[in-house]
C-alpha cells in the first residue's frame, strides 16, 4: 500500500445492508481484498437513506465500460472536463488526512451534501483501503440528472440491463428512487 490510502471511513463506504466492508464484487463475485484489485464502492442516498449501494472490481468495470456508447463516453470526458474545477478540487484536499473535503460537496456543481434530498457517493479502494484521487466524490441528485441526459439511448439501455440483473425489486420509475448514477463504470 502506498502512503496515499486511507483507512475505509465505514459509515460512508461499509455496506448497510452487512454493516461490514464490502467483500465481493457485483459482477464477477470476486474476493475484492483478497483479488489485489482496486475495486469501486458506490452508493446513493436519498433523504439521508442508503438506497442502492455496490462494489465493482476494476477488471469488471473496465469490460463494463466497453458496453457505453462512444457518444456516451466522449459526452460525460466532455462534462468532467468542463463543469469540473479539478485545480480547485485538488488544492483544497491536497494532504488532508481526511476525506470529508472530497465528499462535503458536489464535484460538478459544489452543492453542498448535507443540503442536499439526493447524491452519490463513490470511491476507489485496494485491499480495503480508500486512494484519494479524483475520487472518492459526491454528485448531487440534479448533476446527476445532467449526467444521465448526456447517455445514448444505447447506454441507458444498457445501464437498464444491468440493473435490472443486479438489483431486484420494484422498477426504478415505480418508486422515489434515483437511478444509480453511470461514474461508476464508466
Amino acid at each position: 500500500m502506498n502512503d496515499d490510502s486511507h483507512e475505509i471511513p465505514s459509515v460512508l463506504f461499509d455496506s448497510v445492508e452487512t454493516g461490514e466492508a464490502f467483500r465481493e464484487c457485483i459482477h464477477c463475485h470476486c474476493d475484492l481484498v483478497a483479488s489485489g484489485r482496486f475495486y469501486m464502492v458506490s452508493k446513493e442516498f436519498v433523504r439521508g437513506e442508503c438506497v442502492l449501494e455496490y462494489a465493482i472490481c476494476d477488471k469488471c468495470r473496465d469490460e463494463l465500460a466497453t458496453e457505453l456508447s462512444r457518444e456516451s463516453r466522449d459526452r460525460i470526458q466532455r462534462m468532467l472536463e468542463e463543469d469540473v474545477d479539478w485545480r480547485a478540487r485538488f488544492e483544497r484536499t491536497a494532504g488532508v488526512g481526511e476525506i470529508e473535503p472530497w465528499i462535503d460537496s458536489c464535484m460538478f456543481c459544489g452543492a453542498p451534501r448535507d443540503e442536499e434530498k439526493g447524491y452519490g457517493l463513490s470511491g476507489i479502494f485496494m485491499g480495503g483501503r480508500l486512494f484519494p484521487g479524483p475520487l472518492p466524490a459526491i454528485i448531487c441528485s440534479e448533476c446527476s440528472e445532467r449526467l444521465q441526459q448526456q447517455l445514448s439511448k444505447k447506454t441507458r439501455d444498457f445501464w437498464d440491463r444491468f440493473s435490472e440483473e443486479h438489483f431486484p425489486g420494484p422498477p426504478a420509475d415505480l418508486v422515489d428512487l434515483p437511478s444509480p448514477h453511470i461514474p461508476a463504470i464508466f
